[in-house]
Formats: C-alpha cells, sequence, structure tokens
C-alpha cells in the first residue's frame, strides 16, 4: 500500500497535542479514522517510522531502537510547545507510549492504547492474513483482510524469502514487549486501553495483565482483530479518544 507519510498540524493557537504512534509495518494513515474527532485547535503529530512505507528492504537496515527515538522527538516537541500530550498509539506503538508516559508522568495525562502487544501469539489465521497481505491477495468477502491490507503501508513482494530480513524487528519487538511489561509498575496516570477478543497477533495474556494494574481502563472489543474494528467498536473507540483528548486539554488549562 502507498500513501504513507507523516501527520504533522500545527493550528495558530494550539490549545492540545495530540501524539499519533502507528505499528510495525503501518503508518500514520492507520488513524485516518480517528483524526475527525480530533479538535482542529489541536496541534497533531505523527511521525512515520524509519523504513515504513516503501519496499520491503525498508526494515532491513533500521532498528527498533530508532523509531523509539523517532516517537520520543516528536513527544520531545510537543511537550516543549504545548506541556501537556495525549497519546493515541496502536500496536507497537503503545509500547513506546507507555514508556514517554513513564518518563513524562507530568506531560502525559491521558493515553489511549490499541491492541496492546504485552504478549504475542500468532494463530493459524492470522499467519494466513499475514500471508494473504505480503501476497496482495484479493480482500473480497472479507473485511478483516481488507482492513490489514489498509493496514500495511510496505510494498508487496511475492518473493517469501525477502521477508526474512525482518526477523532482527521482530526479536527487538519482542525485547521490547518484555521490557514494558517491566515497566507497568512503575505507570501511575491514565490510560484507557482496548484490546481485540480476535486479534490474531496479540495474546489474551496481554488483556490479564493490563486489567491488574488500576490505572488502566481496559475495555475487550468482541467482533475485532488487531486491525479490523467492527462498526461499533469503531464508535466506541471514537468516543474514547475524543475524551482523552478532552482530559489532556482541560488537565493542561488547570492551575
Amino acid at each position: 500500500m502507498t500513501g504513507a507519510k507523516p501527520i504533522v498540524r500545527v493550528p495558530q493557537s494550539a490549545e492540545g497535542a495530540v501524539l499519533l504512534l502507528h505499528g510495525i509495518l503501518s503508518a500514520p494513515q492507520f488513524f485516518d479514522f480517528l483524526l475527525p474527532v480530533i479538535p482542529e485547535r489541536c496541534a497533531v503529530s505523527a511521525p512515520l517510522f524509519e523504513g515504513h512505507g516503501g519496499d520491503v528492504s525498508g526494515l532491513y537496515h533500521t532498528s527498533l531502537s530508532r523509531w523509539r527515538r523517532q516517537a520520543k522527538a516528536a513527544f520531545r516537541r510537543l511537550r516543549e510547545r504545548y506541556g501537556r500530550v495525549c497519546i493515541i498509539a496502536h500496536s507497537m506503538g503503545t509500547l513506546f507510549a507507555a514508556e514517554l508516559a513513564v518518563r513524562y508522568p507530568e506531560a502525559v495525562p491521558d493515553m489511549l492504547l490499541l491492541n496492546m502487544p504485552l504478549y504475542a501469539h500468532l494463530t493459524a489465521e492470522g499467519a494466513w492474513r499475514s500471508l494473504q497481505v505480503g501476497m496482495n491477495a484479493s480482500a473480497e468477502g472479507s473485511p478483516e483482510l481488507a482492513a490489514a491490507k489498509r493496514a500495511y503501508f510496505m510494498q508487496p513482494d511475492s518473493f517469501l524469502p525477502d521477508y526474512l530480513g525482518w526477523l532482527p524487528r521482530y526479536l527487538e519487538l519482542f525485547r521490547e514487549m518484555e521490557t514494558v511489561r517491566g515497566l507497568l509498575p512503575q505507570f501511575h496516570g491514565e490510560a484507557a486501553v482496548f484490546q481485540s477478543a480476535r486479534d490474531e497477533l496479540v495474546s489474551p495474556r496481554s488483556d490479564a495483565l493490563l486489567r491488574q494494574h488500576p490505572s488502566f481502563r481496559c475495555g475487550l472489543l468482541r467482533e475485532s482483530t488487531h486491525f479490523y474494528y467492527s462498526p461499533q467498536d469503531v464508535q466506541e473507540i471514537r468516543q474514547t479518544a475524543a475524551q482523552c483528548i478532552r482530559n489532556s486539554i482541560t488537565r493542561g488549562e488547570e492551575p
């Protein structure tokens, strides 16, 4: 899929700031369905992580630590200008969001985290769907596959061995999951988290761990997958995103 690009919106009189962090193989455009609920008076920043949005080899010579630095740099720019930042993240991006919230608790009043991968698993359905996406198979009759293809911002490559170069990035991602699991006890802010009951990539153990923490407002999307959200779930996510942004703006106005 093409069209991947950073999102930067800087209104003249911004009253708040929103940072959008996408997942691995995806792009800021994953959040297009949430842009309408972000008030025009809010600044928006969504970095495109290095190596994403092009061909398969784009991930060969980058690293998760570079993506983490990109997320931190975008956050720092918003924080320096606006003070408080509402973070909305999906998948891998939620791990960066959690690290930022632990390190800068005063600057992150609220977050919305979607499909947070504290533990990973790959179902048979997920393996097949990933193969279909990589091979650019038709998504006719499958809203789940269509959503996965929309979220996938790498050029499809029919030569499967080319994807072996992604293995180091996924090993880094698994280590990042372990790191964030260790950080969770240090998180004392507020965050809304939605996990999908039909997630093909994120283990249900992630939801179970999050529910043990009093700071997370956990919701389970019964009809959704890692990339596909049912119309009803989209409504709930949008309402929660709007509330998180309002919380951040209101708290930013507190003396």
